[in-house]
């Protein structure tokens, strides 16, 4: 199964870079609201390190939807994906965003799997992409996949969640392992004959100038990709 997805992948891939050659577009896609996974944009480095808990620097954790303190403190570490998602419901449905309420919702989609001893697993793309039919959205997931493909979805509209490793926030990564992160692709910076990079909505960003629309190149985007992307677009009306 692995084999035909990444035949697929490539086959995608090579029709996404003829879609994309001529294409004459750069810059900022989605000029879209920027949120953190851990409420506030100061600060995130002391929570990273376990310094300091996620709720002592932002105290409106109820607007995210966490049941208790306790909760938000826990769940901040695991929803980057629901955040990318909250991100795009505050361009489209801002009643709709709030991570940590996503987060619950979509467990019974099997969107995340939780252990008997609290541990979390997820976010599984497949599930997910149900999931967003409850909010008015739709899409698909893909593997395998690589810039050009990237390109040519947000250069159709649709916003694009990206699974590439943490490290991706420094600016010389250098991940033992791709993916194991969500980020949302909010725009390309391309010339004639290539890509220079994307630019991104990282929800654990730790400083102003890598949290929103922040500049990946491509050399330390391919570093830190998996080949994985969620490709989302508005639900069309029946």
């Amino acid at each position: 199964m692995a084999s035909k997805k990444r035949i697929l992948g490539r086959f995608y891939e090579t029709a996404a870079f003829c879609a994309t050659l001529f294409r004459r577009f750069t810059g900022i896609t989605h000029d879209i609201p920027y949120l953190n996974q851990f409420g506030t944009v100061h600060g995130v480095r002391k929570i990273l390190d376990r310094g300091i808990r996620p709720s002592d620097l932002f105290h409106a954790w109820l607007s995210y939807g966490a049941r208790n303190r306790d909760e938000f403190d826990r769940l901040a570490y695991e929803c980057c994906g629901m955040t990318c998602l909250a991100m795009i419901l505050a361009h489209t449905n801002p009643s709709k965003a709030r991570p940590l309420e996503l987060f619950h919702h979509s467990l019974e989609y099997g969107c995340y799997q939780l252990s008997p001893d609290g541990e979390i697993r997820g976010l599984f793309h497949e599930p997910f992409v149900k999931f967003l039919r409850t909010v008015g959205l739709q899409g698909n997931t893909s593997q395998f996949v690589g810039p050009y493909f990237i390109t040519r979805e947000l250069a159709r509209g649709h916003y694009v969640i990206a699974s590439v490793n943490w490290e991706i926030r420094e600016k010389n990564p250098h991940p033992r392992r791709r993916g194991g992160h969500l980020v949302l692709v909010t725009g390309v910076e391309k010339t004639r004959f290539g890509i220079d990079g994307f630019y991104i909505h990282n929800p654990s960003g730790t400083l102003p100038e890598n949290q929103k629309h922040h500049f990946v190149t491509l050399h330390n985007f391919l570093r830190c990709f998996s080949g994985n992307v969620i490709s989302i677009w508005p639900q069309q009306p029946h």
